[in-house]
């Protein structure tokens, strides 16, 4: 646990947090949890993790935050988070991530898993981290929210130990265990509203959106050559990282977070095929490694290899906003 945070504590909040997950129980199966997973997997999957939030002490904190997103009306589309938290089911059914809600829990669920609520939880009983998610909204939807943690905050039990300064420094979030920030690049969110589409009718795969990667014509690129002579803006792929994708030519989103993946790693460990925190977790939590699975953990935080359900949730978010400017605002300057 963080040191000197005083997490926020609500009368019977266990009750209130799980009231809050059986609330949007329903939307969560019938919009993201297809019909060949079966419902009891997903539901022990949450009982489980609900144990791991209480035996770490900080039901108030998901209750808090979740209440907030929900009185502030934030839309996914308004939501990058980062780390392992959108391996988790219980993030995703809170309405805590961004896009891509589906393809995770695929991911999870699947007879083969690529991503494992492991990687978030741990696998020791009680020992998740303290905060539910590094989560970055939209400018907009950070200042409603702040208001909304201000006024849910006045009913909690220990209303008086919080040091309750200007809820906008960053200091007296962290020190609650909320980190929450604002984003002030192009969101998702933006595209959605300015073009009128939403984002979850965007396919998979489309061939003129992956050239834009393919080719790197985005972010100021230097190419002026036919379709790609009008401005491709796309958040969290800084120029280094941008030139190693166009380095593998890319040919699908796996391609595309392997390169990022690769990008950021201190060394050159994925040349030996292991791109992703889960490529070097998987044996451990397969056996309940315990005591491998915290040494591997810590080498990946050192070696900077992230978690593949982090990556390709930016991918997730870079695909769609790249498919919004290719098809629908062609040669218009945002």
């Amino acid at each position: 646990m963080a040191i000197n945070t005083v997490y926020p504590k609500f009368s019977n909040e266990c009750s209130l947090l799980y009231e809050l997950i059986l609330e949007k129980m329903t939307m969560f199966f019938d919009k993201y949890v297809p019909v060949n997973i079966a419902r009891t997997r997903v539901i022990n999957q949450v009982n489980k993790e609900f144990k791991c939030i209480v035996d770490s002490g900080i039901a108030g904190l998901y209750f808090l935050i979740t209440k907030a997103f929900d009185d502030a009306y934030v839309d996914r589309t308004e939501i990058i988070t980062y780390g392992s938290s959108n391996g988790a089911v219980i993030p995703n059914l809170l309405e805590l991530t961004g896009v891509g809600v589906g393809k995770r829990i695929q991911g999870i669920f699947a007879e083969q898993p690529i991503y494992f609520p492991e990687l978030f939880y741990g696998l020791k009983p009680g020992h998740l981290e303290p905060n539910p998610s590094c989560i970055r909204i939209s400018e907009k939807a950070y200042h409603r929210v702040i208001r909304c943690i201000g006024e849910l905050l006045k009913g909690s039990e220990n209303y008086s130990d919080i040091s309750l300064g200007d809820l906008y420094d960053k200091s007296v979030l962290t020190g609650m265990g909320l980190y929450i920030s604002e984003c002030d690049e192009l969101m998702l969110s933006d595209l959605e509203s300015l073009i009128g589409y939403r984002h979850s009718c965007i396919p998979t795969y489309d061939t003129d959106t992956m050239e834009i990667f393919y080719y790197g014509a985005y972010n100021s690129f230097d190419n002026n050559d036919g379709d790609y002579s009008f401005n491709v803006k796309l958040p969290l792929i800084d120029c280094r990282t941008k030139r190693k994708i166009y380095e593998v030519e890319p040919v699908s989103l796996e391609d595309i977070s392997k390169a990022i993946s690769s990008t950021v790693m201190k060394n050159d460990i994925y040349l030996d095929n292991k791109y992703f925190k889960e490529d070097y977790l998987y044996e451990c939590i397969k056996n309940t490694d315990i005591e491998r699975f915290e040494s591997l953990s810590y080498l990946c935080v050192k070696e900077q290899i992230f978690p593949r359900v982090h990556i390709d949730s930016l991918v997730e978010i870079c695909w769609q906003m790249a498919y919004y400017q290719v098809h629908f605002i062609r040669r218009k300057k945002l």
